[in-house]
């Protein structure tokens, strides 16, 4: 069954008014501006009292990069905003992934105007993958484009954009292959909530404070149905505290042989290029209890905002 949108993500509202009425300081320019209204696209209409006409997309506005097409129905600006933004997100892909990869043709988003339209195209392409979520990239469709909900919020737009984008660049770049759900969820969660770091790091500061945080072990097993904000921001900063910041999966030169190595993402290269993992520390790290809770008491306690 179809996931309406007007359900969108529930569990926003279980955090209270305090984690988002902080709104911390953007960051420039990888940490970008922070969100200034509710994180609930379908708080501001509801699909059953809104009229609404059929999209037509020949009279789209267009923005368009080197590997975006990025088509909005509200206005020019928007497209070129969104396109530019994961333009700049493309590069970190094959930065981070290193796929053998190389896209013929732009990859395709869709802003759609309303519920009704966004709901009506889930209908027809994705099914059950339709999300309650801002985005979703439908596999039975022949473009597989990123379909989002328009949010007058263009840092929202983008976030969401971002999450839907780096589904359709891994479906993309390694077709066939299809990583554990909390790989592609963790990935598109870390590109989406550094468009809005602090407030995202306020938000996991909150849930340690208010007994609100997800064991790890948890959220690494859960399935692709949560797209609560309290999921993405935990899901999206542990990532990026893989990548960037854990001393024991971060990047560091090798004193042997003086080259780099990156546990994390090599882990994450090896899963989506197909390779057993089953010996590698981070898989051990990742699977057992007694490390997993180790790794848990280390991320908790990191502060991932100046305090």
């Amino acid at each position: 069954m179809i996931a309406k949108f007007t359900h969108i993500a529930l569990g926003l509202l279980v955090l209270s008014s305090w984690a988002f009425a902080q709104e911390p300081e953007a960051e420039a320019p990888k940490k970008e501006a922070t969100p200034t209204q509710e994180a609930t696209p379908a708080a501001a209409q509801d699909a059953s009292h809104v009229e609404s006409q059929p999209a037509d997309w020949s009279l789209a506005k267009e923005g368009k990069t080197q590997h975006y097409l990025v088509y909005s129905l509200k206005d020019e600006a928007t497209a070129k905003s969104v396109a530019n933004s994961l333009e700049s997100l493309y590069g970190k892909y094959k930065q981070l992934l290193k796929p053998d990869f190389e896209s013929k043709d732009p990859f395709s988003v869709l802003i759609f105007p309303d519920l009704t339209n966004y709901n009506a195209f889930g209908e027809e392409f994705g099914g059950a993958a339709s999300s309650t979520y801002a985005a979703y990239c439908p596999e039975d469709h022949p473009e597989q484009p990123v379909a989002l909900l328009h949010n007058d919020n263009n840092t929202y737009l983008r976030m969401y954009a971002a999450h839907g984008a780096t589904k359709q660049f891994l479906r993309k770049a390694f077709p066939g292959r299809v990583p554990p759900s909390w790989i592609e969820d963790g990935l598109a969660s870390m590109f989406e909530v550094t468009l809005a770091y602090n407030w995202s790091a306020n938000i996991l500061k909150y849930m340690t404070e208010n007994d609100q945080f997800i064991p790890l072990e948890q959220l690494l097993r859960a399935g692709n149905t949560d797209f609560s904000r309290q999921r993405i921001s935990e899901l999206g900063l542990l990532f990026y505290y893989l990548v960037y910041i854990s001393e024991d999966t971060k990047a560091y030169i090798d004193p042997i042989t003086n080259k780099q190595k990156q546990p994390f993402v090599e882990y994450i290269q090896k899963v989506l290029a197909g390779e057993d993992v089953s010996q590698l520390d981070v898989h051990k790290l990742l699977t057992t209890p007694e490390r997993i809770k180790q790794l848990e008491e280390e991320f908790k306690t990191y502060k991932f905002v100046s305090q």
